[in-house]
């Protein structure tokens, strides 16, 4: 790895990368601004573990559609920030607990997002403007940090299955301006034992949501 703020291939002419099967990790900001950079193969990497701090950070051509694999423990803040054009349907691996700060800040082609079932943890703005049409917040998440899903603005189903999670304050804005046009349809899971305080202020639904219990 390295902490340059530059990165190994800052600003160079690389246009795709094959990872070896046996890699466990992708250093801190080994691929940063790497801007033309199109195409990896992180679902090939059965071995890998840890993906470092801005790892991937404005890699914003980056238009492989993203798969993590399930050996993933670890996921740096800003790893996948301003990765624009990354597709698919992203999920979590059930071994990450605690998504970081901007983690996938403005990864604005997603389809949908999938909280692994054992995060924990969703950090500030981690998900912010990301085009993701669907969200899938599984149950073992309890701390939802401010921004985390803000500026969503393709969000029309959500499916929040957090038990527990923290009570917010009207600063978190979890939800701040997100919601499409028509609206977000709301799905709260049969173990959830708490509606945050606060978790649509903001939204661009807050005052008309529609919200459906299972």
């Amino acid at each position: 790895g390295t902490n340059s703020s530059t990165g190994v291939f800052y600003g160079d002419n690389l246009t795709s990368v094959v990872f070896p099967e046996t890699l466990e990790y992708i250093g801190d900001y080994a691929f940063y601004r790497s801007i033309n950079l199109v195409s990896f193969n992180l679902d090939e990497l059965d071995n890998l573990i840890e993906i470092g701090l801005g790892a991937f950070r404005q890699c914003s051509r980056l238009s492989s559609s993203i798969s993590l694999p399930l050996s993933l423990r670890m996921i740096g803040s800003h790893a996948f920030n301003d990765c624009r054009s990354l597709t698919g349907d992203l999920t979590i691996p059930a071994g990450v607990e605690t998504i970081e700060a901007s983690t996938f800040y403005y990864c604005s082609n997603l389809s949908s997002v999938t909280i692994g079932e054992n995060v924990e943890s969703i950090g500030s703005s981690a998900f912010r403007y990301c085009g993701a049409r669907v969200l899938t917040v599984s149950q073992s998440v309890t701390s939802l940090s401010s921004y985390c899903f803000a500026n969503m603005n393709n969000l029309s189903e959500l499916y929040f299955n957090a038990r527990n999670a923290n009570n917010l304050t009207s600063t978190s804005h979890v939800f701040r301006s997100s919601g499409a046009d028509s609206g977000i349809e709301v799905t709260f899971g049969s173990s959830v034992t708490r509606v945050p305080a606060y978790l649509f202020y903001g939204s661009s639904t807050s005052y008309a949501p529609r919200v459906n219990i299972v």
